[in-house]
């Protein structure tokens, strides 16, 4: 586990903040439920979690097992 630098108590509420209204913008206030990260994820044993941060494609929406974005694969496997 990499360690950080405490900041504060307020950058961390913020983060929380904009979490949760990531996941209310994009229509699924649900996914605030889920794990913050990948590590937080794996500890939990869950195959999904959710940063509310964009990808590089610019989706806001889950990363899962495959350790990418729930819009990018909706995107590749699922075009018509």
């Amino acid at each position: 586990m990499k360690h950080t630098k405490f900041l504060d108590w307020d950058h961390y509420a913020k983060l929380a903040v904009d979490r949760s209204n990531a996941a209310t913008q994009a229509g699924h206030p649900e996914w605030i439920d889920l794990p913050s990260s990948r590590p937080e994820a794996e500890q939990q044993s869950k195959k999904a979690y959710f940063t509310g941060h964009e990808c590089k494609h610019g989706h806001i929406a889950p990363r899962g097992g495959n350790k990418g974005c729930a819009g990018c694969y909706a995107e590749r496997y699922h075009a018509i």
